[in-house]
């Protein structure tokens, strides 16, 4: 299975329903809200939201912003492709390393370019955010336990023979 245990695509085309209007916001950055009521729609702000209830905001996203100095992996990321979402993410992290050419990257902190991407999302032509949609779940069912493994298991070999 993928890393996050189940088919993406099974996943993404459990959806059956439309995509969000508004603007979901987990956390607190005023200056990217800031940026998000100037894109538009209806803004929802919340602390936290339960594991649980990710996957189904993911999937009924427009767009995943996920802007990020550093990143360990790109779970994230990875779980938002997963979903079928279209996501805007720095540039310069992992995450290029992660989603290759199925997520748009901004420069990091500059918070009026991460605005711009979200607008276009928003504001993509219905076949094409599904043609995105195609390209990110793609992308993520790349992303498997056992190629994790076998990547591991290449690398203590090299390390054995020296």
């Amino acid at each position: 299975g993928d890393l996050l245990g189940g088919g993406a695509e099974e996943r993404a085309t459990r959806k059956g329903h439309g995509r969000a209007s508004g603007f979901f916001l987990v956390g607190s950055d005023a200056e990217i809200v800031v940026q998000l009521v100037h894109v538009g729609g209806q803004l929802v702000v919340r602390d936290h939201v339960d594991d649980a209830a990710v996957p189904v905001l993911m999937r009924q996203a427009r767009a995943v912003a996920y802007p990020s100095r550093g990143e360990g992996f790109g779970l994230p990321v990875l779980e938002a492709l997963a979903c079928g979402a279209e996501v805007v993410t720095t540039a310069g992290t992992v995450m290029e390393e992660v989603a290759d050419s199925a997520a748009t990257f901004t420069s990091a902190g500059d918070s009026g370019q991460l605005a711009d991407a979200l607008r276009d999302a928003v504001n993509r032509a219905a076949g094409d955010r599904e043609a995105r949609s195609q390209v990110a779940i793609t992308r993520a069912a790349k992303f498997t336990w056992t190629a994790t493994a076998d990547a591991h298991r290449d690398v203590y070999r090299r390390l054995a023979k020296g």
